[in-house]
Protein backbone atom coordinates (compact mmCIF):
# COMPACT_ATOMS: atom_id res chain seq x y z
CA UNK A 1 0.00 0.00 0.00
CA UNK A 2 1.59 3.18 -0.96
CA UNK A 3 -0.25 5.19 1.47
CA UNK A 4 1.40 3.04 4.18
CA UNK A 5 4.64 3.05 2.47
CA UNK A 6 5.06 6.84 2.57
CA UNK A 7 3.61 7.33 6.14
CA UNK A 8 0.90 9.43 3.84
CA UNK A 9 -0.64 11.44 5.79
CA UNK A 10 -4.13 13.40 4.00
CA UNK A 11 -4.24 17.43 4.23
CA UNK A 12 -7.39 18.91 6.02
CA UNK A 13 -8.84 20.80 3.37
CA UNK A 14 -7.94 20.07 0.02
CA UNK A 15 -9.23 17.37 -2.19
CA UNK A 16 -5.88 15.23 -3.06
CA UNK A 17 -5.98 11.32 -4.69
CA UNK A 18 -3.09 9.61 -4.23
CA UNK A 19 -2.38 7.49 -8.04
CA UNK A 20 0.79 6.17 -7.65
CA UNK A 21 5.09 6.66 -7.59
CA UNK A 22 7.18 9.32 -9.76
CA UNK A 23 11.07 8.75 -10.52
CA UNK A 24 13.09 11.50 -9.24
CA UNK A 25 16.44 10.73 -11.20
CA UNK A 26 18.23 13.69 -10.22
CA UNK A 27 17.79 12.40 -6.25
CA UNK A 28 17.84 9.22 -7.28
CA UNK A 29 14.45 8.04 -5.54
CA UNK A 30 11.21 7.43 -5.96
CA UNK A 31 8.01 9.87 -4.72
CA UNK A 32 4.70 9.19 -4.14
CA UNK A 33 2.52 10.80 -6.68
CA UNK A 34 -0.34 12.70 -5.72
CA UNK A 35 -3.01 14.60 -7.84
CA UNK A 36 -4.60 17.65 -6.10
CA UNK A 37 -7.82 19.03 -7.21
CA UNK A 38 -7.94 21.98 -4.64
CA UNK A 39 -4.38 23.32 -5.90
CA UNK A 40 -4.58 22.23 -9.39
CA UNK A 41 -8.37 22.22 -10.66
CA UNK A 42 -9.78 20.22 -13.54
CA UNK A 43 -7.52 17.52 -14.62
CA UNK A 44 -6.86 15.41 -18.34
CA UNK A 45 -5.67 12.36 -18.23
CA UNK A 46 -4.52 11.85 -21.76
CA UNK A 47 -3.50 8.21 -23.08
CA UNK A 48 -3.68 5.91 -26.43
CA UNK A 49 -5.92 3.26 -26.22
CA UNK A 50 -5.06 0.29 -23.47
CA UNK A 51 -2.37 2.66 -21.99
CA UNK A 52 -4.37 2.35 -18.68
CA UNK A 53 -6.40 5.71 -18.36
CA UNK A 54 -9.82 3.89 -17.20
CA UNK A 55 -6.89 1.86 -14.25
CA UNK A 56 -5.90 5.66 -14.05
CA UNK A 57 -9.20 7.03 -12.77
CA UNK A 58 -10.25 4.07 -10.58
CA UNK A 59 -7.13 4.24 -8.71
CA UNK A 60 -7.85 8.34 -8.32
CA UNK A 61 -11.45 7.51 -7.36
CA UNK A 62 -10.57 4.75 -5.08
CA UNK A 63 -8.02 6.79 -3.41
CA UNK A 64 -10.39 9.64 -2.77
CA UNK A 65 -13.55 7.65 -1.56
CA UNK A 66 -11.15 5.53 0.71
CA UNK A 67 -9.65 9.06 2.22
CA UNK A 68 -12.58 11.47 2.67
CA UNK A 69 -15.89 11.15 4.16
CA UNK A 70 -19.77 11.31 2.44
CA UNK A 71 -19.82 14.48 4.27
CA UNK A 72 -16.76 15.93 2.48
CA UNK A 73 -16.96 14.79 -1.13
CA UNK A 74 -19.58 13.75 -3.13
CA UNK A 75 -18.18 12.19 -6.78
CA UNK A 76 -20.32 11.73 -10.54
CA UNK A 77 -18.82 9.36 -12.76
CA UNK A 78 -19.67 9.51 -16.47
CA UNK A 79 -18.35 6.39 -17.97
CA UNK A 80 -18.27 6.70 -22.17
CA UNK A 81 -15.98 4.20 -22.43
CA UNK A 82 -15.32 0.52 -20.49
CA UNK A 83 -19.19 0.89 -18.76
CA UNK A 84 -16.59 -0.58 -15.60
CA UNK A 85 -17.03 2.03 -13.23
CA UNK A 86 -20.73 1.03 -12.44
CA UNK A 87 -18.43 -0.83 -9.79
CA UNK A 88 -18.35 2.21 -7.43
CA UNK A 89 -21.96 2.73 -7.73
CA UNK A 90 -23.05 1.51 -4.06
CA UNK A 91 -20.25 3.74 -2.72
CA UNK A 92 -21.96 6.42 -0.15
CA UNK A 93 -19.87 9.70 -1.76
CA UNK A 94 -21.41 8.24 -5.70
CA UNK A 95 -24.32 10.35 -6.13
CA UNK A 96 -24.37 8.42 -9.56
CA UNK A 97 -22.77 6.51 -12.61
CA UNK A 98 -24.02 7.16 -15.83
CA UNK A 99 -23.39 6.08 -19.04
CA UNK A 100 -24.42 6.99 -22.19
CA UNK A 101 -27.54 6.63 -23.44
CA UNK A 102 -28.88 8.10 -20.52
CA UNK A 103 -29.70 11.42 -21.41
CA UNK A 104 -31.83 12.13 -18.84
CA UNK A 105 -29.61 11.84 -16.34
CA UNK A 106 -26.83 14.07 -18.07
CA UNK A 107 -29.40 16.73 -18.54
CA UNK A 108 -30.50 16.61 -14.77
CA UNK A 109 -26.55 16.56 -13.41
CA UNK A 110 -25.55 19.62 -15.78
CA UNK A 111 -28.57 21.37 -13.82
CA UNK A 112 -28.05 19.84 -10.92
CA UNK A 113 -24.30 21.53 -10.92
CA UNK A 114 -25.41 24.56 -12.28
CA UNK A 115 -27.69 24.72 -9.75
CA UNK A 116 -24.75 24.38 -7.01
CA UNK A 117 -22.53 26.57 -8.67
CA UNK A 118 -25.59 29.58 -7.45
CA UNK A 119 -26.48 28.46 -4.28
CA UNK A 120 -22.21 28.20 -3.22
CA UNK A 121 -21.95 31.55 -4.83
CA UNK A 122 -24.43 33.40 -2.13
CA UNK A 123 -22.99 30.59 0.53
CA UNK A 124 -20.02 31.46 0.47
CA UNK A 125 -19.57 35.22 -0.12
CA UNK A 126 -19.50 36.41 3.27
CA UNK A 127 -16.31 33.86 3.81
CA UNK A 128 -13.74 34.66 1.42
CA UNK A 129 -15.64 33.34 -1.78
CA UNK A 130 -14.37 29.94 -1.95
CA UNK A 131 -14.71 26.35 -0.59
CA UNK A 132 -11.92 26.07 1.52
CA UNK A 133 -11.95 29.45 3.17
CA UNK A 134 -16.16 28.42 3.59
CA UNK A 135 -15.05 24.96 4.86
CA UNK A 136 -12.62 26.60 7.11
CA UNK A 137 -14.80 29.40 8.74
CA UNK A 138 -17.94 28.17 8.79
CA UNK A 139 -19.86 26.05 11.34
CA UNK A 140 -21.36 24.01 8.77
CA UNK A 141 -19.63 22.05 6.29
CA UNK A 142 -19.88 21.48 1.92
CA UNK A 143 -18.35 18.79 0.60
CA UNK A 144 -16.26 18.85 -2.50
CA UNK A 145 -17.86 17.73 -6.07
CA UNK A 146 -15.39 15.63 -8.13
CA UNK A 147 -17.07 15.21 -11.87
CA UNK A 148 -15.21 12.14 -14.13
CA UNK A 149 -15.81 11.59 -17.52
CA UNK A 150 -14.05 9.22 -18.60
CA UNK A 151 -13.99 9.47 -22.76
CA UNK A 152 -14.79 13.50 -22.91
CA UNK A 153 -14.50 13.07 -26.37
CA UNK A 154 -17.64 10.77 -26.87
CA UNK A 155 -19.28 12.96 -23.93
CA UNK A 156 -18.55 16.16 -26.27
CA UNK A 157 -19.52 14.48 -29.48
CA UNK A 158 -22.76 13.05 -27.71
CA UNK A 159 -24.13 15.88 -25.64
CA UNK A 160 -22.63 19.16 -27.97
CA UNK A 161 -25.65 20.92 -27.04
CA UNK A 162 -24.24 21.44 -23.31
CA UNK A 163 -20.73 23.08 -24.57
CA UNK A 164 -21.47 26.25 -23.26
CA UNK A 165 -22.80 24.87 -19.81
CA UNK A 166 -19.50 22.66 -19.62
CA UNK A 167 -17.16 25.65 -20.49
CA UNK A 168 -19.21 27.46 -17.44
CA UNK A 169 -18.90 24.79 -14.87
CA UNK A 170 -14.79 24.05 -15.55
CA UNK A 171 -14.33 27.90 -15.57
CA UNK A 172 -16.48 28.52 -12.27
CA UNK A 173 -16.65 25.55 -10.65
CA UNK A 174 -13.12 25.16 -8.98
CA UNK A 175 -13.58 28.21 -6.70
CA UNK A 176 -16.64 26.46 -5.73
CA UNK A 177 -15.30 22.81 -5.07
CA UNK A 178 -16.43 21.33 -8.05
CA UNK A 179 -13.32 19.24 -10.13
CA UNK A 180 -14.10 17.92 -13.14
CA UNK A 181 -11.69 15.11 -14.13
CA UNK A 182 -11.40 13.88 -18.25
CA UNK A 183 -10.10 11.22 -19.77
CA UNK A 184 -8.82 11.41 -23.78
CA UNK A 185 -7.01 9.34 -26.35
CA UNK A 186 -5.03 12.22 -28.13
CA UNK A 187 -4.70 15.70 -27.91
CA UNK A 188 -7.69 16.86 -30.03
CA UNK A 189 -9.88 15.18 -27.25
CA UNK A 190 -10.52 18.07 -25.62
CA UNK A 191 -10.86 21.58 -27.43
CA UNK A 192 -9.17 24.31 -27.06
CA UNK A 193 -11.86 26.73 -25.62
CA UNK A 194 -12.35 23.70 -23.00
CA UNK A 195 -8.29 23.61 -22.31
CA UNK A 196 -8.41 27.65 -21.04
CA UNK A 197 -10.09 25.69 -17.79
CA UNK A 198 -7.60 22.77 -17.33
CA UNK A 199 -5.33 23.07 -14.43
CA UNK A 200 -3.18 20.38 -15.26
CA UNK A 201 -2.46 17.25 -17.98
CA UNK A 202 -1.19 13.50 -17.07
CA UNK A 203 -0.18 11.70 -20.22
CA UNK A 204 0.13 7.83 -20.29
CA UNK A 205 1.15 6.40 -23.76
CA UNK A 206 0.66 8.68 -26.61
CA UNK A 207 0.93 7.08 -30.04
CA UNK A 208 2.91 9.88 -31.19
CA UNK A 209 5.86 10.89 -29.19
CA UNK A 210 5.45 14.54 -30.02
CA UNK A 211 2.01 14.52 -27.95
CA UNK A 212 4.12 14.56 -25.16
CA UNK A 213 5.52 17.48 -25.30
CA UNK A 214 2.30 19.21 -27.32
CA UNK A 215 0.31 18.36 -23.90
CA UNK A 216 3.03 19.25 -21.25
CA UNK A 217 5.56 21.42 -23.08
CA UNK A 218 9.67 20.69 -22.76
CA UNK A 219 9.81 17.40 -21.96
CA UNK A 220 13.63 16.78 -22.16
CA UNK A 221 13.03 14.37 -24.27
CA UNK A 222 11.70 11.86 -21.52
CA UNK A 223 8.99 9.21 -22.17
CA UNK A 224 7.15 7.09 -20.65
CA UNK A 225 8.55 2.58 -20.95
CA UNK A 226 5.98 0.97 -22.41
CA UNK A 227 4.16 -0.86 -19.69
CA UNK A 228 0.55 -0.34 -19.10
CA UNK A 229 -0.07 2.39 -16.33
CA UNK A 230 3.30 4.52 -17.03
CA UNK A 231 3.32 7.98 -18.19
CA UNK A 232 4.57 11.27 -17.23
CA UNK A 233 3.66 14.30 -15.18
CA UNK A 234 4.31 17.52 -14.43
CA UNK A 235 5.54 18.62 -11.20
CA UNK A 236 8.11 21.26 -10.65
CA UNK A 237 9.80 19.53 -13.62
CA UNK A 238 8.73 16.50 -15.87
CA UNK A 239 8.35 13.19 -14.50
CA UNK A 240 8.06 9.61 -15.59
CA UNK A 241 5.39 7.67 -13.34
CA UNK A 242 3.30 4.46 -12.72
CA UNK A 243 0.22 4.44 -12.17
CA UNK A 244 -1.08 2.12 -8.91
CA UNK A 245 -3.59 -0.28 -8.63
CA UNK A 246 -6.43 0.09 -6.35
CA UNK A 247 -6.39 -4.03 -6.21
CA UNK A 248 -5.03 -6.87 -8.43
CA UNK A 249 -5.52 -5.85 -12.46
CA UNK A 250 -7.42 -9.18 -12.55
CA UNK A 251 -9.88 -8.98 -10.05
CA UNK A 252 -10.57 -4.97 -10.18
CA UNK A 253 -14.43 -5.06 -10.88
CA UNK A 254 -15.26 -7.36 -8.46
CA UNK A 255 -13.05 -6.14 -5.74
CA UNK A 256 -13.75 -1.98 -6.25
CA UNK A 257 -17.58 -3.45 -6.05
CA UNK A 258 -17.27 -5.32 -3.14
CA UNK A 259 -15.33 -2.25 -1.16
CA UNK A 260 -17.74 0.00 -2.57
CA UNK A 261 -21.02 -2.50 -0.73
CA UNK A 262 -18.82 -2.40 2.47
CA UNK A 263 -18.40 1.13 2.44
CA UNK A 264 -22.10 1.85 2.21
CA UNK A 265 -22.37 -0.32 5.49
CA UNK A 266 -20.27 2.37 7.23
CA UNK A 267 -22.47 5.47 7.33
CA UNK A 268 -25.69 6.61 6.48
CA UNK A 269 -24.69 9.96 4.35
CA UNK A 270 -25.13 9.91 0.82
CA UNK A 271 -24.18 11.58 -2.09
CA UNK A 272 -27.44 13.44 -3.09
CA UNK A 273 -28.37 11.13 -6.32
CA UNK A 274 -29.09 12.66 -9.49
CA UNK A 275 -33.10 13.46 -9.60
CA UNK A 276 -35.07 11.39 -12.18
CA UNK A 277 -38.17 10.95 -13.16
CA UNK A 278 -39.34 7.30 -12.16
CA UNK A 279 -41.41 5.15 -14.40
CA UNK A 280 -43.95 4.93 -11.05
CA UNK A 281 -44.37 8.25 -9.13
CA UNK A 282 -45.94 7.82 -5.73
CA UNK A 283 -46.36 9.94 -2.57
CA UNK A 284 -42.75 9.17 -1.35
CA UNK A 285 -41.60 10.51 -4.09
CA UNK A 286 -43.73 13.49 -4.25
CA UNK A 287 -43.03 13.93 -0.56
CA UNK A 288 -39.58 15.56 -1.14
CA UNK A 289 -41.15 18.09 -3.55
CA UNK A 290 -44.05 19.12 -1.51
CA UNK A 291 -43.22 22.76 0.23
CA UNK A 292 -44.84 23.01 3.94
CA UNK A 293 -48.12 25.02 4.33
CA UNK A 294 -48.64 24.08 -0.14
CA UNK A 295 -52.65 24.97 -0.15
CA UNK A 296 -53.17 23.28 -3.75
CA UNK A 297 -53.20 19.39 -3.53
CA UNK A 298 -50.03 17.39 -5.86
CA UNK A 299 -51.14 15.15 -8.42
CA UNK A 300 -47.53 15.08 -9.67
CA UNK A 301 -44.34 15.79 -10.90
CA UNK A 302 -42.89 17.82 -13.68
CA UNK A 303 -39.89 16.81 -15.66
CA UNK A 304 -38.84 20.36 -15.69
CA UNK A 305 -38.81 20.75 -11.97
CA UNK A 306 -36.12 17.38 -11.09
Amino acid sequence: DIKKKYNYKRPNYDIEAVVGEYDDPMNQSQEIYTVSLSNSGNTVIYGAAGSGKTTFLNSLIYSLISTYTPEELNVYILDFASETMTAFAKAPHIGDVVLSHEQEKVTNLIKLLLGQIQTRKKLFSDYGGDIISYNKNSAEKVPAIVVAINNYAAFSEMYEDFESEMLNLTREGTKYGIYFVLTGTNTNAVRFRMQQNIGQSIVLQMTDESDYSAILGKTEGIVPSKFKGRGLCKLEEIHEFQTAYAFEPDNQFAQIKKYCEELCNTTSIKARSIPVLPENVNVDFIEQYVTKGLLSIPIGVETASL
